[in-house]
């Protein structure tokens, strides 16, 4: 289950959802390898891609290493009603803008994210404001590189409640 899919954007490669094997075959396809990463103090941010206002999503450190943590910070007000729907994630490689190298598509519903954020508030009407905070202490080893990630989540009728895209850089 990817969750709030804009967190499960910072978590893909770590999820239960890509498997190692996929992983380490992307990751040949595109000549990359597995090290450990440099851990760089600072935060990582999502830029809205969307209607969503007040939108801020945060994560840190923004290098993670595998032998770390990530935390991420979410606000928003949804621009619309949420109770269940849909989202998409995309994450291309920096030197391959026009292609994902990872592209997942869930449905998912408010019990679905309760499991990764406990304190989510949910359902959601219109113009409510959204808070949650998430921690993760799995994080796999991460090939190296640049990538831009892209994440959406649409409601039930299709209308966007959330895009948040990011540009994050591993370095070994």
């Amino acid at each position: 289950m990817i969750g709030l899919l804009v967190v499960a954007a910072l978590f893909a490669l770590s999820s239960g959802e890509i498997s190692e094997d996929s992983l380490k075959r992307a990751i040949r396809d595109t000549g990359f390898i597995l090290k450990e990463n440099v851990i760089d103090p600072g935060r990582g941010s999502f830029e809205n891609c969307g209607k969503a206002k007040n939108f801020s999503i945060t994560w840190s450190p923004k290098q993670p290493s595998p032998r770390g943590s990530l935390e991420a910070e979410i606000n928003f007000v949804t621009p619309y009603a949420w109770q269940k729907g849909s989202g998409v994630l995309e994450v291309y490689l920096k030197e391959m803008p026009q292609t994902p190298v990872i592209q997942l598509s869930e449905d998912f519903t408010c019990d679905d994210i309760r499991k990764y954020l406990p304190q989510f508030k949910c359902p959601l009407k219109a113009n409510d404001l959204v808070h949650a905070s998430y921690t993760d202490g799995k994080l796999p080893a991460l090939p190296s590189g640049g990538y831009v990630i892209k994440a959406q989540i649409l409601n039930e009728n299709k209308e966007e409640i959330l895009c948040g895209k990011a540009d994050i850089t591993i370095n070994m």
